[in-house]
């Protein structure tokens, strides 16, 4: 008896899974004030199954280096041949830790390193992300966050307010700060006092950088500007918006090439037509029919007295070929909006919550 042996076919090897198609979208940079407007880190995450087959699990894992915010990690069992998985803003959760981005007192660069791990691959996506400091303002990147650095309930306030006092009280005979109760006219005669109580602080005037209009800028927050006694024309714009929502007022920073200036509306209705506005006709009509004011923050410096500093905003800036932006801050406030003043800072380590959303009444 003999034995047949039949040999077997060769095991059919099996074909090679192509990748996952990914993309990723996601900040350039973070900091204290985009953490506190919640814009996202990581906006998108596009997961594509390019394969004619299932693929599965797939294990996403998101990292921060620096470690500003602690990973994000998904799984999917499974992913039907040719589908498309969104992750978007909702889902993928990337706190930002607001205690650290307020320590952070220069820029660090970092990255976003993104893993995808199936049975058969394992790809990575690393993009870069600078930690800015505190107090970065991103130009006309996220123009709107500017309102972040208008900190009205600053305590450092204290005595630029006794002289804002002191002013209207010497001029009106009344020391009262009463917002819009009592009209245009008085509203006038607030600014005007707000204009010289910030100009009795004595401020020098700084030179900004080269362009601050897309490369942005450090603003100093209230404490320095009255400590320091000096800033730039946007330092000095956001801290006469400062004074001025401090007192019950509406103001707006308008950005021109090469150069900032605070105004403020006459009346408690009135705003622009959105958060911010590149249509400068916006500015004009109400300046042109009083309604509102605008004046040049670089005069504060000089001790140029206010009708002149109004003057000179008015007529050397307000141009369709100058201007860029104008941010309400009012309307910044809104809940639609919702983008708040940055937590004060009562020392270089620490942060104090903001406990409330409005402006603290003046006690006078």
């Amino acid at each position: 008896m003999s034995l047949l042996f039949v040999e077997q076919p060769p095991e059919v090897q099996k074909a090679a899974l192509l990748p996952l198609v990914i993309h990723l979208e996601a900040l350039p940079v973070v900091n204290a004030a985009l953490q506190h407007m919640h814009v996202p880190v990581v906006s998108r995450l596009i997961l594509t199954n390019p394969n004619a087959v299932e693929v599965g699990p797939v294990h996403v894992h998101i990292a921060l280096d620096p470690a500003v915010s602690p990973p994000w990690e998904m799984t999917l069992q499974h992913m039907k041949p040719g589908e498309v998985v969104t992750f978007d803003e909702l889902t993928i959760k990337l706190p930002l830790s607001p205690e650290r981005l307020a320590n952070q007192i220069e820029s660090e660069h970092g990255t976003i390193r993104l893993t995808v791990k199936t049975p058969d691959d394992r790809q990575e996506v690393v993009k870069p992300l600078d930690v800015s400091s505190f107090n970065q303002w991103f130009g006309l990147i996220h123009p709107e966050s500017i309102a972040c650095f208008v900190q009205p309930n600053h305590p450092a306030l204290g005595p630029v307010l006794n002289a804002v006092q002191a002013a209207i009280a010497s001029s009106t005979g009344s020391a009262s700060l009463q917002g819009y109760q009592a009209g245009p006219e008085r509203v006038m005669q607030i600014v005007e006092a707000v204009w010289r109580g910030c100009q009795s602080v004595g401020i020098r005037y700084a030179d900004p950088p080269t362009s601050f209009e897309y490369a942005g800028q450090k603003i100093l927050l209230p404490d320095q500007v009255v400590n320091d006694k000096l800033g730039t024309c946007l330092d000095l714009s956001v801290f006469l918006a400062t004074v001025l929502e401090r007192v019950g007022l509406h103001p707006f920073i308008v950005l021109v090439t090469g150069h900032a200036f605070p105004g403020v509306f006459l009346h408690q209705a009135d705003e622009l037509s959105s958060v911010t506005t590149d249509d400068v006709t916006e500015i004009t009509k109400r300046v042109d029919a009083g309604s509102a004011v605008v004046f040049d923050s670089s005069a504060l410096a000089n001790g140029v007295a206010f009708n002149h500093a109004c003057g000179t905003a008015q007529v050397h800036y307000l141009t369709v070929d100058q201007f860029q932006r104008a941010i309400d801050v009012a309307a910044c406030r809104h809940p639609r909006s919702l983008i708040l003043p940055l937590p004060v800072r009562v020392s270089a380590f620490a942060v104090v919550d903001d406990t409330a959303t409005s402006i603290a009444p003046i006690g006078f």
